[in-house]
């Protein structure tokens, strides 16, 4: 796993090996907010989940 530090308002790309981009921003929390909002631009043929959603479409793959 890579861990990166970031400030608000920087990013990250992640490059897939088709060549598809996928930006992540961190945002600051929302007022009186403790997280950290992370912005995903992200072509519409890559799914992006929460993990324990992408847990619950695993599983119902699997039945």
């Amino acid at each position: 796993m890579l861990s990166l530090g970031r400030k608000y308002g920087e990013s990250i790309i992640i490059t897939a090996s088709n060549g598809e981009r996928i930006k992540v921003v961190v945002r600051p929390p929302r007022s009186g907010g403790t997280n950290a909002t992370l912005c995903v631009d992200a072509p519409p043929s890559v799914a992006i989940n929460r993990e324990e959603i992408q847990t619950t479409i695993d599983r119902g793959a699997k039945a």
